[in-house]
């Protein structure tokens, strides 16, 4: 399309009015005009409009009728306000020179200053909507949660900074599906709160995995908020991401701490009766019997051993099996079990002189004493408690199993709990049967017992008599 010509133009008159007429040919915003002043005329030099041209270095006369010798002239401007001197420019001008009167010129200028003003107007709001969406761009990019705008379509539409780091990896986010970009799926996640807002035009949440189900190695609180236009019509979605990681975690933590305080409740309760059983038992075996069912009923599938050392601390103690009895007890798989390995020496020596650590297990297998690892041999879960009182070692009690495999981290605390409460009542049942032992002993010697001699059942009371105030400092006498 053919550009128009240059309008080059003459004022006549130099007061104001050609000062304003002036400035809008200068202006950048009459570009569209394409005019330019080449002539000011007027009787006065010292109008504003005369002086303003001869700075800007536009030709300048007294007589307007020096204009018409002006090459390129297209149109005088007449800005006198007198109607004679329009007419006589009228009369006077070259034929292809138009003239635009004072009237018509008031008019053109009122008219370029309304647009004018109009376009600064519109400049100033779209400078106000600028700084407004710089704002809220500034806004959105500093929240430190995520948000995300996407379409009906679930296309991301815009995002901010935090999701952008978030999702780094992904990037660009913008034009992808938002479970394409966000979850690695081919459709929308199941429970995607953005399609039960479409659905239902109300706001929706969900936590969801991140990065993906199939790796959630954080969570996200996800929210969906419909976004409508001036109708009410939803236009898209407003995701909120908001990263709940720690606060899952504190929630795990307090579940597991509540979880860790009723087992320690539930331990509390098994050890009283426990307690409560062992101490109704008239002797060890008795004893022993109770605490072998109750482990092996807490843990099933583990087996029960029980090592004691005698009072002296000399020997192991192992309980005589009565005659008819069938069942295997722990005093008989301990007794096996050291003498099928030839360690009675090395254990004795361990638990003696060496001292047995506090507690081992299998799980710490670099913390136990190779002896008590060859007795653990072939299971694949075991723990192991010493028998202690008043800091020293008189055995250790230990539960294995060839079948299970558990952490056994916390059963250890409730075992060693268990034993250090009855491990008195243990020296001190065992001392008594080795006493009584004793005396039955004496009993069937060539002396009777202490050279008293009588076999019937008030003698016997009175030997046991005497060995229950033998180890008093009191004198005691029997009649």
């Amino acid at each position: 399309m053919e550009q128009p010509k240059v309008l080059n133009v003459g004022i006549v008159g130099g007061g104001p009015g050609c000062r304003a007429v002036m400035d809008m040919i200068f202006s950048d915003k009459s570009k569209e005009l394409r005019m330019k002043l080449i002539g000011v005329a007027d009787i006065n030099p010292n109008t504003v409009g005369y002086c303003y041209a001869q700075e800007r270095g536009i030709y300048t006369t007294k007589d307007y009728h020096d204009l018409y010798k002006l090459k390129d002239l297209n149109m005088i401007i007449e800005l006198t306000g007198r109607d004679d001197v329009a007419n006589k420019i009228s009369q006077t001008k070259p034929d292809h020179v138009r003239l635009m009167d004072h009237v018509a010129a008031s008019l053109f200028l009122e008219v370029f200053q309304i647009e004018e003003k109009r376009i600064a107007e519109r400049k100033r709001v779209e400078q106000a909507l600028r700084e407004d969406r710089r704002f809220l761009q500034t806004v959105f990019d500093a929240m430190q949660d995520g948000m995300t705008v996407l379409d009906c379509e679930f296309n991301i539409i815009r995002v901010n900074a935090w999701t952008e780091k978030m999702y780094a990896c992904n990037m660009p986010l913008v034009g992808k599906k938002c479970y394409e970009a966000y979850q690695k799926r081919e459709s929308p996640c199941p429970g995607c709160p953005s399609l039960r807002t479409l659905q239902t035009d109300e706001a929706h949440s969900e936590i969801v995995p991140y990065p993906s189900e199939e790796e959630p190695t954080q969570w996200i609180d996800l929210s969906a908020f419909p976004l409508k236009n001036p109708d009410g019509r939803v236009v898209g979605i407003i995701e909120h991401m908001k990263d709940i990681t720690q606060r899952k975690r504190a929630e795990e933590a307090l579940r597991e701490s509540e979880r860790e305080l009723k087992r320690r409740h539930n331990e509390l309760q098994a050890i009283n009766r426990v307690l409560l059983r062992v101490t109704k038992e008239y002797d060890l075996k008795g004893m022993c019997r109770v605490l072998q069912d109750m482990m092996e009923d807490f843990y099933r599938g583990f087996d029960v051993w029980m090592f004691l050392l005698t009072p002296d601390r000399d020997g192991f103690y192992f309980h005589r099996a009565e005659k008819g009895e069938k069942r295997e007890t722990c005093y008989d798989r301990a007794e096996r079990r050291i003498r099928s390995l030839k360690l009675e020496d090395a254990l004795l020596k361990l638990l003696t002189a060496e001292k047995m650590k506090p507690t081992c297990s299998g799980t710490k297998k670099g913390d136990c004493p190779a002896i008590i690892q060859e007795l653990a041999a072939g299971f694949r879960t075991w723990m192991a408690v010493p028998i202690e009182v008043e800091d020293e070692c008189y055995g250790f009690f230990m539960l294995g199993s060839s079948s299970v495999e558990t952490n056994v981290e916390n059963d250890l605390i409730f075992v060693e709990t268990l034993i250090r409460q009855i491990s008195g009542v243990i020296r001190y049942q065992m001392s008594k049967e080795v006493r009584e032992e004793a005396f039955r002993k004496q009993l069937t010697g060539p002396d009777k017992f202490m050279g008293i001699v009588g076999r019937s059942r008030p003698m016997q009371e009175i030997y046991r008599l005497i060995q229950s105030v033998a180890d008093s400092k009191s004198t005691v006498l029997i009649t």
